[in-house]
């Protein structure tokens, strides 16, 4: 196999994953297209091989963490299972080259930690200036709809529907091509239509929901940052066993705080997993039920389900 052949496998197969609704990872395309450029300087033109795949990452990545190589191998085992059906002889690593590591315990914000940020978001306030209040609608809404950070900031204003019972969002078009509507809790429809009135003011002409003081699409690494520069004014940082603060805790926290209330109702969570799934936009349940796990407190009211009930004799 040549290099254009290989150029041209490459080009298909990540084709083929956007039309799947896996969206444009250029992470994994730039990854990909690496181990392309490293086969293609091989001599002789050979189907790729294992061996092949850990000269590259040996040369490349040497120094990185086996859970960082691992995370790369996942990627090019996927591209070399599709390539092996047009080239014989294709070899597919074996899984279990790196070690894995369990997937981090999320960080969660609490009720408190959360009316903290919102209150130090708007604490500069500055005569004329929209964006602390841009910040604090934004980092109001995320915690309590669970919206990944980028639905929210490419939402327009044809997206937030506020006049109607219940009111909602529309989040077009999110990770993996999917379109859903969210409904508000009349809290946050009464502090987005304050925003929506302060932002009129400025971006007249701007079709963005979240604007900057210039009128243009509130940014996402002016978010983050804003974020993080809060954090460290709060003293907010990782706690023990836990992945620190970022913008996607809201959503994390979100969702356990959903989960735990239901589990305080008395809800069988397993008949509503779906809804929630479905409400935050998850490709498949799996991602939702790994939050069953994310607390002591979750996961003691998972395992209750699995417990057999007592029989008529009071024996296990």
């Amino acid at each position: 196999m040549n290099s254009n052949d290989l150029s041209f496998q490459l080009d298909t197969y990540l084709g083929l994953r956007r039309a799947l609704g896996y969206g444009r990872s250029v992470w994994e395309a730039k990854l990909l297209r690496q181990l392309a450029d490293f086969v293609g300087g091989q001599t002789p033109k050979i189907p790729i091989t294992s061996q092949l795949v850990l000269d590259w990452l040996d040369s490349n990545f040497r120094d990185s963490s086996p859970s960082l190589n691992a995370r790369r191998l996942d990627a090019v085992r996927q591209f070399l299972t599709y390539l092996s059906a047009a080239v014989p002889g294709t070899e597919i690593p074996e899984l279990r080259l790196f070690a894995r590591y369990p997937r981090p315990k999320p960080f969660l914000f609490s009720p408190g930690e959360i009316e903290s940020i919102l209150h130090a978001a708007t604490a500069s306030w500055q005569q004329g200036s929209l964006l602390p209040f841009t910040l604090q609608t934004v980092l109001g809404l995320l915690p309590c709809t669970g919206l990944r950070a980028g639905e929210a900031l490419a939402l327009d204003l044809v997206d937030v529907v506020l006049d109607v019972i219940p009111a909602r969002l529309c989040i077009r078009e999110a990770k993996f091509h999917k379109t859903r509507l969210v409904p508000l809790h009349p809290t946050a429809v009464m502090h987005l239509t304050a925003y929506a009135r302060q932002r009129a003011q400025v971006a007249r002409g701007s079709t963005a929901f979240f604007v900057e003081d210039d009128g243009q699409r509130l940014r996402y690494e002016t978010l983050r940052s804003s974020l993080q520069r809060l954090l460290l004014q709060l003293g907010l940082a990782a706690r023990e066993g836990c992945s620190r603060p970022t913008l996607h805790s809201f959503r994390h926290s979100f969702a356990v705080t959903r989960l735990t209330r239901w589990h305080e109702e008395g809800v069988d969570v397993r008949t509503r997993l779906v809804h929630l799934a479905t409400y935050l936009g998850h490709g498949d349940v799996r991602d939702t039920y790994w939050y069953l796990t994310a607390t002591p407190e979750l996961l003691r009211g998972a395992a209750q389900h699995f417990t057999a009930p007592p029989s008529e004799g009071g024996e296990p």
